[in-house]
């Protein structure tokens, strides 16, 4: 038997913009004398006007007895008369144009914005259709999931994920209870109703709380908090109890928003109250308060501002575990750097060393690490090579670090010795500056905005930055500077990345760190009272940062200038090509 064409299902936005337009109509009438009016005058003084040959047309309703009309120096002016034929001939007399409109009467057009009117109320209370969907069937996809909230299992471990250990750690006796829940039961454990993973952007929160999924065997429902949140107060409240509903129907379950801080930040925080973001945090307090104890959900939370997140939140009860996400060491980065190659199936060439790539991407995360294999995966297509190589990776690296090389670019003479200058001038300060870190490479090959580059790679992860470490870094930096005016006598925006960074790191250590004498050893707020005291001692650290490196730039000329020469001569040096300078020049 032949079914039915279904009857489609206009979206509730469409009826409400209708809803609008119409009441427009209905309210805010269409008649024409109600446009552009700016002034009412008297009849006699509109007699007047007519007479002294200022007005230039009228428009007269019969009906209404309203008049309307412009002037010649552009103002618009209305009127109520009490005769109109009267007026008419008055104005035809002395030479105004005069129109006549009636906005009474039967219209078709008048009555259509009633018509839809009703017809939407009808709609919306009767039922659409041959079902009959109330208002409330019908509007409620709009206040419910949508079915957006769908359980399912992920086939993702603990194998795909890398350079955590000790986050998997953490997260290991939760797997274990959604295995063996009657173990934990039997001896009178309870598992923490919620996990915190916190970590900057890219360290792996997402799939970790895949992984632990993957490994427990249990559906997952995934979603962000940003999806709560409407216009509309209590829409986001009735989303979180349709998301736990879906929960409790998929037990043992896994429930993972992303972004928690959305809905999550502390209620005093915010300077202005936000009912609707208020009202779904409170309703998810709520909700992760209403499961039981042991019934086999577990509440994953994953955000980059957890100093943010409310009290009432992250108390125990509700996220009762925390779980730091951190960047990954070195022997990480290898592991990560593994897990994509091996994922991607990514076909390698002989003597690629990882640890060595590894060591060359301090500070990234994970996923930053998967964007390097993919584009070194790239670059192998783009040089045509069988396998990807380890200069294919390298190319990766300075890549995502520096931007491309802008190999089409016109760089002029004079730009290209100004960069080799530049460059040189970092190198002999870092070379020499107590504390720095080695020389990787230098390049006056133009990358992004920067008209050269000159790396430095640390022999060892750093955790903390001793001060002398930091001193060095801004010396460094302002040996671009100095480089330039020791060989040109002047300046250049070539600098301005140098500048911005020895600001921010000399920022840190006058309000945060508490290296400086006269701010104090106490961290404070940039925009505090203090801000011409900490102005000066921000300064002060670059000004000797300066002075350091021009000193040191002066008392190796002979370095500087072989550096620089070699640069224009071959655009790229390695650190076997730089150290060999450094020893060989007088």
């Amino acid at each position: 038997m032949s079914q039915p064409y279904p009857k489609p299902r206009i979206p509730w936005w469409v009826f409400l913009t209708i809803s609008i337009v119409a009441a427009l109509f209905i309210f805010g009438g269409n008649s024409t004398i109600k446009q552009g009016v700016v002034k009412e005058i008297s009849t006699t003084e509109l007699y007047k006007t007519i007479e002294n040959g200022s007005v230039k047309t009228i428009l007269i309703d019969p009906q209404t007895l309203k008049v309307s009309g412009e002037l010649k120096d552009g103002s618009k002016f209305h009127t109520t008369v009490s005769d109109v034929g009267d007026l008419e001939k008055h104005a035809i007399k002395h030479g105004v144009e005069v129109k006549t409109e009636s906005v009474g009467g039967f219209s078709w057009w008048n009555i259509v914005p009633y018509i839809l009117f009703i017809g939407l109320f009808l709609w919306l209370f009767v039922g659409v259709g041959s079902q009959g969907k109330s208002m409330k069937n019908q509007v409620g996809g709009f206040l419910n999931s949508r079915s957006r909230f769908v359980a399912e299992k992920h086939n993702i471990t603990f194998a795909d994920v890398a350079g955590c250990d000790e986050a998997k750690e953490e997260v290991a006796e939760i797997i274990d209870f959604l295995k063996r829940p009657q173990v934990y039961l039997e001896k009178g454990a309870k598992i923490p109703r919620g996990i915190l993973l916190a970590g900057l952007p890219g360290t792996g929160k997402t799939l970790m709380a895949r992984a632990l999924s993957g490994e427990a065997g249990v559906a997952m429902i995934e979603c962000s908090a940003s999806e709560f949140i409407e216009m509309f107060v209590g829409v986001g409240s009735a989303r979180v109890r349709d998301l736990f509903a879906k929960a409790r129907e998929a037990v043992p379950c896994v429930i993972f928003i992303d972004e928690l801080d959305a809905i999550g930040k502390s209620r005093g925080y915010a300077t202005v109250s936000h009912d609707e973001r208020e009202q779904t945090l409170n309703e998810l307090l709520v909700q992760m308060d209403g499961f039981k104890e042991n019934e086999g959900i577990v509440v994953i939370g994953a955000t980059n501002r957890a100093d943010v997140l409310d009290d009432a939140l992250i108390r125990p009860g509700r996220f009762d575990r925390k779980v730091f996400l951190n960047l990954p060491d070195v022997k990480g980065r290898e592991a990560i750097l593994k897990v994509h190659i091996r994922k991607r199936k990514v076909p390698m060439a002989e003597g690629v060393d990882l640890v060595e790539l590894a060591k060359l991407t301090p500070f990234l995360s994970g996923a930053d690490l998967e964007n390097i294999v993919n584009e070194a995966a790239v670059q192998s297509v783009r040089g045509n090579h069988k396998k990807v190589t380890t200069q294919d990776f390298k190319e990766a690296i300075d890549r995502f670090l520096y931007g491309p090389q802008k190999k089409s670019r016109v760089v002029i003479e004079n730009e290209r010795q100004i960069a080799a200058y530049h460059e040189a001038g970092h190198a002999v300060v870092g070379r020499y500056m107590e504390g720095a870190d080695p020389i990787q490479k230098i390049t006056i090959i133009p990358r992004g905005e920067a008209a050269g580059v000159t790396f430095f790679l640390p022999e060892h992860e750093r955790s903390i930055l001793p001060k002398k470490y930091l001193l060095a870094r801004l010396a460094i930096l302002m040996g671009g500077r100095v480089g330039e005016m020791l060989k040109f006598n002047d300046e250049s925006s070539g600098a301005f990345s140098d500048f911005y960074h020895a600001t921010n790191i000399a920022k840190s250590m006058v309000c945060g760190w508490g290296m400086s004498e006269k701010i104090g050893k106490i961290s404070i707020n940039e925009h505090s009272n203090q801000t011409k005291e900490i102005s000066a001692e921000i300064k002060k650290l670059t000004d000797e940062a300066y002075e350091k490196a021009n000193e040191i730039v002066k008392q190796h000329i002979p370095e500087w200038e072989a550096i620089a020469q070699s640069l224009l001569e071959k655009e790229t040096l390695n650190k076997e090509e730089v150290e060999k300078i450094f020893k060989t020049t007088i």
